[in-house]
């Protein structure tokens, strides 16, 4: 069929009986009107109907199986690259069968775009919200996205404008307002901000701190929820979003309470009639718009994200033996341990790199992660009795180690420090199997300048968890000892920072929220245990039993979210309030 285009978007609406609608503007054509415009975009005559170069991106959006036909009166789709487009048709609805929307993105731009979708009812009582992601391989090109089907929820306006969608914020930073229950889109042209930790949740932000900026992306979920692309604004005194702009993520949401979680399958047969598969290792983009999950099975499944669900993107990558799993912080790579080697996929177009090796003697890696500036992948190997090595790649290099350190106790897990250090350092941590720590500083320059081995279990537990915190200032450790321990970067003794945390069974994983007061641990302890607390006070938070033991965890960018793997039936549980 034919695409048309009229003053900016379109939209078509296939029916119950198989018609074709068209919406242009808000306003259904006859068909003879329909006619001259197919043949207005099919001979490409006239102003309006030229588009040298700029991609067509057709959105479909529906509602979820339990939801009844609504009659629309707004619909507001949003994209990264910083523009909108607003739907007011005369007589459309909103239900189970999909409603596509045409929306040409710009010239020239190529790569992952996100787009947003927020749908209010007639009156404004019901409100739909999502978003998905599109891939541009080519300028000019027509690409299909597919918006994961979306519930109802209450609209809450007061943050917005008389229609629900608030007044967006303009590149200033602006007034924000704020859309529905899901937060609103940051901002009409750029850093508006959708509302994430800042005022009361669903009310758009009262006070100008409603999450970061970001582009005109989605305005997220309720806890903080996404903002969109990278945004730069100058801030303002508005209340939809703040000064500096942010990628992706719309600012630190408030940390899940584990009440609400649900499970998903990994494997290609859901359950455990697809296999005893244990998921060692999730990993979300730095984004937020996917999640990586990766199994003893040895497939790496990509999810799409919308804050609250996975759903399969149909991307599955291998070769994996892990654990260890990163996206690289610019977002663009994907690194895995594949046994002997680590393996790096290009996020765009999921094409895989050349094998990055070890020192030739085979032995397997256990872990693998980027440095800020992501130019650098660092992972480690286990020899056995006689430790390990630490290996330093570059990510443009030929697959062979830039640097080596040898690790005296035999590794079982890898941090890298998220935030440099003054100088452009690293901070790196080696756990091992005898409970110990080798904190190392990777200069700037390369190679390892400082080094120090702590005890980090008093009975020598296994110590399969360690994090950095998101400042870089500290670290912390968990092990089968049932505790977690805080200690300084860079480390200047061994003495641990602060008070315990005593987690209740084995700690398999942790992860910090974006803001670093709260941390994930995710184990066992006879029953599988996940479970959040202040990292100030140590305080127990939150707490989720998941049907398996938890193995892996993962906070989503914007804290509003954790997503872990179990060690059985390929199960992965996400918790988002």
């Amino acid at each position: 069929m034919p695409f048309l285009r009229v003053c900016g978007a379109f939209a078509f609406d296939y029916g119950h009986s198989g018609a074709v609608v068209f919406w242009v503007v808000g306003v259904a054509l006859s068909r003879l009107a329909r006619t001259l415009l197919v043949f207005c975009a099919a001979a490409g005559v006239g102003a309006g109907c030229h588009k040298d170069k700029e991609s067509l991106i057709v959105v479909q959006l529906a509602a979820t199986q339990d939801s009844s036909p609504t009659v629309v009166e707004s619909v507001m789709l949003a994209a990264t690259s910083g523009r909108t487009w607003t739907f007011k048709p005369t007589s459309l609805s909103l239900s189970t069968v999909p409603i596509s929307f045409g929306l040409y993105i710009g010239a020239g731009i190529t790569g992952r775009v996100e787009i947003g979708a927020n749908v209010m009812s007639k009156g404004g009582g019901v409100c739909f919200s999502g978003s998905g992601q599109a891939t541009i391989n080519t300028a000019g090109e027509t690409v299909p996205l597919t918006i994961p089907p979306m519930s109802p929820s209450a609209c809450v306006t007061d943050g917005g404008g008389a229609d629900g969608f608030g007044s967006g914020g303009s590149r200033s930073g602006g007034s924000g307002g704020g859309m529905v229950d899901d937060g609103g889109f940051g901002g009409s042209a750029g850093t508006g901000g959708a509302i994430a930790s800042g005022g009361n949740a669903n009310t758009g932000g009262s006070t100008g701190t409603g999450g970061s900026a970001g582009g005109a992306g989605a305005g997220g979920n309720r806890s903080g929820g996404t903002a969109g692309g990278a945004g730069k604004g100058s801030g303002g005194t508005g209340t939809g979003g703040s000064s500096t702009g942010g990628a992706g993520m719309g600012g630190a949401g408030i940390a899940p309470s584990l009440r609400t979680c649900r499970e998903f399958d990994h494997n290609i047969v859901p359950g455990c009639v697809g296999g005893s598969n244990r998921v060692s290792s999730v990993a979300i983009s730095p984004d937020g718009l996917l999640v990586a999950t990766a199994g003893n099975d040895g497939r790496i499944k990509i999810w799409r994200f919308d804050g609250r669900a996975l759903t399969a993107t149909g991307t599955v990558l291998t070769p994996y033996a892990g654990p260890g799993l990163a996206f690289s912080p610019d977002g663009t790579r994907l690194a895995a341990v594949a046994g002997t080697t680590v393996r790096l996929w290009t996020v765009a177009n999921w094409v895989a790199g050349a094998p990055l090796q070890g020192d030739g003697s085979n032995n397997d890696f256990v872990g693998v992660g980027f440095t800020p500036d992501s130019k650098r992948v660092v992972s480690a190997d286990q020899i056995g009795f006689a430790g390990g090595s630490l290996y330093v790649h570059d990510t443009a290099g030929t697959g062979l180690p830039a640097f080596t350190q040898h690790v005296i106790d035999e590794p079982v897990a890898v941090a890298v420090s998220p935030r440099a250090q003054p100088d452009g350092s690293v901070g790196v941590v080696v756990t091992s199997w005898y409970g110990t720590a080798a904190v190392f500083t990777l200069a700037s320059t390369g190679g390892f300048a400082a080094s120090m081995v702590i005890p980090v279990s008093a009975n020598k537990a296994v110590t399969p968890a360690v994090r950095f915190s998101p400042d870089g200032s500290f670290f912390a450790t968990g092990a089968d000892d049932t505790v977690v321990r805080f200690w300084n970067f860079p480390a200047t003794s061994i003495a641990a920072m602060g008070a315990d945390i005593r987690f209740g069974g084995s700690v398999n994983a942790i992860a910090f929220a974006p803001d670093g007061k709260t941390i994930v641990a995710a184990g066992t302890f006879g029953n599988p245990l996940v479970g959040t607390f202040n990292v100030t006070t140590r305080a127990a938070v939150g707490r989720y039993v998941p049907a398996y033991d938890a193995d892996s965890i993962a906070f989503s960018p914007n804290g509003a979210a954790v997503v872990g793997g179990e060690d059985d039936c390929g199960k992965v549980f996400v918790c988002a309030d």
